[in-house]
């Protein structure tokens, strides 16, 4: 059997597309028809160099989707034919079943536990979760990476609760949940870090009380003699060193955190002064916003579903797989939120 695919061949190029041999299933995997995957920043990261070199080319590529599985694997009991789910790079229960190699001819193409910019994936079963019944397909696309980065970094890291005042520093999907976690724990005093235009309209839809547009990242002086030791949380999720530095002086004395979600480029170092943990603050980091995705997908659907209408803002309109890479160059270049790819 194949399966139409998007995969990385070359860093700094186009996806190449084509039909690929899907291998036979091993203990612990499951083939999965995908029905819309999404692309996020870690997608970027990788076809434009920026966790550097790239030991696994040609590979697939892709972290969160919905789908139907069609077949299992031996040993896999968390899913069965027929089931539609949620495909996540974030490891739950199940077997961990490693990744694998499909054919285009004689190459090889990589691909790991999960991929998604095919139209049928092998998926570890570690990696599958049931689709919740109050969310379409291609809403839940959202519960793959952002929901649960960004809620988790709200409840579980931060631990946020009101009266707090809180900074989010890039409102891409993760940055945006963030948002409406906040909100969900009753606190109104968000101010957003945004220059993108149309992120910023987009932030003030998911509840944003303020947005600070434009912030020269490499000269703070005058922002941070009116800003500094304001926040009692920052989520920053954008990933640029500067802002990272930001946010230290952002925090307050005596008890601000701020949680680092963005993807810094490979070897990035940064640098701060030591004083900053005896005047109290925290600097965190998470993996998937210290989730249990078995069992807060639940919570988090119920949040998707009282805020339809926000998270449909936040999607394209669908692109289909052959249009993929004028999907990725609008995503990095700001133009919509994050792209929607409809595979079947």
């Amino acid at each position: 059997m194949k399966t139409l695919a998007a995969f990385l061949v070359e860093l700094n190029k186009d996806l190449e597309i084509d039909e690929i041999e899907i291998p036979k299933l091993k203990h612990g995997q499951a083939l999965v028809k995908i029905n819309y995957s999404g692309i996020c920043g870690t997608q970027i990261a990788e076809i434009f160099g920026h966790k550097g070199e790239d030991k696994w080319l040609p590979h697939c590529l892709g972290h969160e989707a919905t789908g139907i599985i069609i077949e299992c694997g031996d040993g896999v009991t968390k899913v069965k034919p027929g089931d539609n789910v949620v495909l996540s790079w974030i490891k739950g229960e199940g077997i961990d079943a490693g990744g694998c190699k499909y054919k285009l001819g004689n190459i090889e193409i990589n691909a790991g536990p999960v991929t998604t910019l095919q139209e049928y994936a092998v998926v570890s079963e570690n990696r599958l979760y049931h689709q919740p019944s109050n969310l379409d397909d291609a809403t839940s696309i959202i519960l793959g990476c952002a929901a649960p980065t960004g809620m988790g970094s709200v409840f579980n890291v931060l631990r946020a609760e009101s009266p707090s005042k809180v900074a989010i520093i890039g409102t891409g999907g993760i940055g945006l949940c963030s948002c409406l976690a906040c909100i969900e724990k009753n606190i109104t005093d968000i101010n957003v870090i945004e220059p993108n235009v149309n992120r910023q309209k987009l932030a003030l839809k998911f509840g944003a009380s303020k947005i600070i547009k434009k912030i020269d990242l490499n000269s703070q002086d005058k922002f941070l003699s009116e800003h500094s030791n304001m926040y009692d949380h920052i989520i920053e999720s954008s990933g640029k060193i500067a802002s990272i530095k930001l946010a230290i002086n952002l925090m307050k004395n005596q008890g601000g955190k701020t949680v680092v979600i963005g993807n810094s480029p490979l070897g990035s170092d940064v640098s701060f002064p030591a004083e900053i943990f005896n005047q109290g603050k925290s600097l965190l980091g998470t993996w998937g916003g210290d989730c249990d995705m078995d069992k807060d997908i639940e919570k988090f659907s119920k949040i998707i579903f009282n805020n339809l209408d926000k998270i449909k803002s936040l999607f394209s309109e669908p692109y289909s797989i052959n249009n993929i890479n004028k999907a990725v160059n609008d995503f990095k270049n700001g133009n919509i939120g994050r792209p929607l790819i409809k595979l079947n």
